[in-house]
């Protein structure tokens, strides 16, 4: 680093700092996607479970003996089949076979045998759902449609409820927010790289008067006019380089004021010697 001219200093300086900014700008984008997608799977897991709240709150009417299982099944289906959260989304209904018990969009599903439901790739998403429920009691599935499920089980009557958060909405406003952060990061980067640019320049410029002045100086020339007006580290050193002109200066009048007072008294001493020499002459 000691062998670098300061103006390379400033655009390695400059360079790092855009990096650095571009580096914050990606990270931003990749967290703010994961955040957005973490909100929107746990709102769609509160959802759920609120699901099957509604369900456990009908079978405690099946264990009192005011509703038969069939009735109280059609009146949880029902409820919650009126659910919608995040301005459309639903829940819905299957069970363990798996067979759908009720869907709100697709109503014409209603008692289809789902077990050969699958996606492009081949996965079978209701038997992914069941599987999950019947491991973990609850958990996350994913699959090819841009889409991941949050499944949740009701064993007491074998149900699995479900709802899904579209991916693809949530990447399309981290793409967005990616294009704003690295915009921003770019226009952050731009401005200092201009910045170590005009920097570089003022520097150079401001250096080349000092270096001028000095070598003035060296030369003798001591005639150069400096502008001392800036407090910043190059202005304090016009400064001081300022005061070593004026102080040579002075040692110069100086100087040339002894080297009058010594040829002055030289032409004194000499006169009064040619004087006597004359004298001595006529006397002899």
């Amino acid at each position: 680093m000691h062998t670098l001219s300061l103006a390379a200093k400033l655009r390695i300086m400059a360079v790092g700092a855009a990096t650095v900014m571009l580096a914050i700008a990606t990270y931003s984008a990749a967290a703010f996607y994961q955040t957005a997608l973490d909100l929107r799977l746990a709102n769609t897991r509160t959802f759920v479970q609120s699901a099957v709240r509604i369900a456990e709150a009908q079978a405690t009417k099946v264990r009192s003996g005011s509703l038969t299982v069939a009735q109280a099944q059609a009146q949880a289906a029902a409820e919650i089949g009126k659910l919608r959260y995040d301005g459309g989304e639903y829940v819905w209904i299957n069970d363990m076979h798996p067979r759908m018990v009720m869907h709100p969009i697709k109503p014409d599903m209603n008692g289809q045998d789902l077990s050969a439901y699958a996606d492009p790739q081949g996965k079978r998403l209701f038997v992914a759902f069941v599987e999950t429920v019947r491991r973990d009691r609850e958990g996350l599935v994913d699959y090819l449609w841009p889409k991941r499920s949050y499944v949740a089980g009701f064993a007491e009557w074998n149900w699995v409820l479900g709802s899904g958060v579209y991916v693809g909405e949530v990447r399309e406003a981290a793409l967005r927010f990616a294009a704003l952060s690295i915009g921003l990061g770019t226009a952050g980067s731009l401005a200092v790289g201009l910045f170590a640019v005009l920097a570089t320049r003022s520097l150079r410029r401001r250096l080349s008067v000092v270096d001028r002045s000095l070598q003035s100086i060296a030369s003798g020339d001591l005639t150069f006019e400096l502008d001392t007006s800036a407090n910043d580290e190059i202005g304090q050193l016009m400064r001081s380089v300022g005061m070593a002109r004026d102080g040579l200066c002075h040692v110069v009048r100086e100087v040339q004021a002894s080297t009058e007072c010594i040829a002055t008294a030289s032409a004194e001493i000499a006169a009064g010697s040619n004087d006597l020499s004359h004298r001595t002459e006529q006397t002899s």
